[in-house]
């Protein structure tokens, strides 16, 4: 997460989701549902294996909450957070307002491809470099 930026509860629960998963895969590997080291392409091996990888790489995703921002600061810290990104990653924006303003100076400044995906109408977006 970016300093200055405050916990989202799209966050905790992204967090929560994945220790879920993880916890859910363990589970099924001590009940003895799989066993990755003799049947590897087996249905319930997979499961076990995209369990443990949501498990492990969902809370990689960084969350820039500028809610809690001064409105002149929010698009400085927001570009900053996207210059830094590096290609192929992502990052989940949580803002009080639709930032559509903002994409279109994204696009117009950057002239690079990126992803923005709208995900609720609270304004929350992923960004995707």
């Amino acid at each position: 997460m970016m300093n200055g930026s405050g916990v989202s509860r799209w966050t905790m629960v992204h967090f929560g989701c994945a220790i879920a998963a993880l916890l859910m895969a363990e589970v099924l590997l001590v009940v003895g549902y799989a066993d990755p080291l003799t049947r590897l392409r087996a249905p319930a091996t997979l499961i076990v294996v995209h369990l443990v990888t949501i498990g492990w790489l969902a809370p990689v995703i960084d969350t820039v909450d500028v809610r809690n921002l001064i409105p002149r600061e929010r698009h400085r810290l927001i570009f900053k957070a996207f210059s830094n990104l590096p290609a192929g990653d992502a990052f989940l924006l949580v803002n009080d307002h639709d930032p559509k303003p903002l994409y279109y100076q994204l696009q117009a400044q950057l002239g690079q491809p990126f992803l923005w995906e709208h995900l609720e109408s609270s304004s929350e977006n992923y960004l995707k470099r």
